[in-house]
């Protein structure tokens, strides 16, 4: 066989072997169940299959680093399953714990069309992140985050349960991806990650632990606020009052020194 073919054909078989595959739902690997597909030792709550991931340490790998701080995460606040999120779940009497964030990043997902816009790439990946978080099933009462990565088209999108979404919002979520977007420079993924799960925790960790206590300080605000404004009204309304009235008496004073000079003239 000539060399000439030999070479290309070579050229060939090598770029398929270390071609990393376009993940479907179905073909990305679970964390919590193959955790070696994951570049995990253990099972964790992050998942790095194309090893994106810059290690941490000699010991720690990318995703057994931010498997930690998840890890921490799920244990340092309580569950918020409130009576009315009974329809998604509950909190359980057996192992309860607080909010669950995963990570997951990868170099591609697959599509039908490799021509589509950056808008539909956009689109696809969120689409990807919420049927990956609804397989994974990680929540209590839809009290559950999914952070997907995609590196070839430099997309970070999280997805939330619409419990936790009552505390990481829309807003808040878009304000840490822009803040964390310097820290992707140059694919540092460990970097920008690490930064959102902070964030994530911290506003976590921060909001109202126990539910129930949170509704009921709303309802106590709100008072305190139609009390506050009830009040200023009424200050209001008495300086107004006690300010007509010392225009009156200034006038009926006015009128009355008159009437007396008047009275001393005719004298």
């Amino acid at each position: 066989m000539s060399i000439h073919i030999i070479i290309p054909f070579l050229l060939f078989i090598f770029s398929l072997i270390h071609c990393s595959p376009k993940y479907t739902i179905e073909t990305y690997p679970d964390s919590l169940v193959e955790p070696d597909l994951c570049n995990l030792n253990s099972p964790g709550f992050a998942c790095d299959p194309d090893q994106l991931l810059k290690p941490f340490n000699h010991t720690l790998s990318g995703a057994e680093y931010l498997s930690q701080h998840l890890r921490r995460i799920r244990y340092a606040t309580n569950c918020p399953c409130l009576k009315k999120d009974e329809l998604y779940g509950y909190c359980s009497n057996v192992n309860s714990h607080g909010y669950t964030i995963s990570i997951a990043i990868m170099k591609l997902i697959a599509m039908n069309n490799d021509t589509m816009s950056a808008e539909n790439h956009n689109h696809s990946v969120q689409i990807f992140a919420k049927m990956l978080q609804r397989q994974q099933h990680r929540s209590q009462c839809a009290d559950d985050a999914l952070i997907v990565a995609v590196a070839d088209w430099k997309i970070v999108h999280t997805s939330v349960g619409e419990v936790i979404g009552r505390v990481l919002t829309p807003n808040i979520i878009t304000r840490i991806s822009q803040e964390a977007e310097p820290l992707f420079a140059n694919a540092n993924y460990l970097h920008g990650l690490t930064y959102m799960i902070n964030r994530y925790g911290q506003i976590l960790q921060h909001s109202i632990q126990n539910p129930e206590i949170k509704i009921w300080s709303m309802i106590w605000s709100r008072i305190m606020n139609s009390w506050l404004n009830l009040f200023l009204t009424l200050i209001v309304f008495i300086t107004f009052i006690i300010l007509i009235i010392l225009i009156i008496i200034r006038f009926c004073c006015n009128k009355k020194q008159t009437y007396i000079i008047g009275r001393e003239i005719t004298n």
